[in-house]
């Protein structure tokens, strides 16, 4: 191994550990495991010198597999999409804002009432956006190979968390601070939106 593979693996052993530790910090172990299987795959073909779509290096083509199964599940998993019980609330929170825009509940601000305005059109689109988000997960789990998902994993830790976007649960506790009476109505019918911190 030449000085340059060297240096790759070093680097590549720094991405994937770091990378692992994030995802064992936020509880995310199936992310963990295919960050580990990425970091041998990668590794494994700069220390043997080869390219890791070669057929002659069985191990590496099983770790590319691995790799391929864990980003599709990793992705299922981590989705919102399948979060049945997320999915459920922010229907019940679509019902709710438009009550309570109804005055169902009491007078409520002006401020108020355009996030409950806001919120209708979050809920009503939020399970549609949830889809999308997976659908670009999967794209990037089906046609990034072990490099690049490295590559992009590092790129996107380092770079910080993207500025977040208002999502249907967000627009909930924006709201609650706005008209707590009013929230504190759904939010006894439904605790489970407390748990959520979007």
């Amino acid at each position: 191994m030449d000085g340059i593979q060297k240096a790759l693996f070093l680097l590549v052993l720094v991405a994937g550990l770091a990378l692992l530790g994030r995802s064992v910090i936020l509880g995310r172990h199936l992310e963990a495991f295919y960050w580990l299987a990425v970091s041998l795959s990668v590794g494994l073909s700069l220390w043997l010198g080869v390219w890791l779509w070669e057929n002659d290096h069985y191990l590496i083509a099983i770790l590319v597999a691995i790799v391929s199964v864990t980003g599709f599940l990793a992705s299922i998993h981590y989705s919102n999409a399948f979060d049945f019980r997320r999915q459920a609330v922010q229907n019940e929170l679509m019902q709710f804002f438009l009550n309570a825009m109804g005055g169902f509940y009491g007078p409520v601000t002006a401020e108020a009432n355009d996030m409950l305005e806001r919120g209708v059109r979050l809920c009503g689109m939020q399970k549609y956006i949830d889809f999308a988000d997976l659908a670009a997960e999967l794209q990037k789990s089906q046609y990034l190979g072990p490099t690049t998902s490295l590559m992009l994993g590092f790129y996107e830790m380092a770079s910080g968390s993207p500025p977040k976007r208002v999502t249907c649960i967000a627009n909930f506790h924006a709201f609650a601070r706005a008209a707590p009476d009013v929230a504190k109505v759904f939010a006894t019918q439904h605790p489970d939106v407390l748990k959520y911190s979007d």
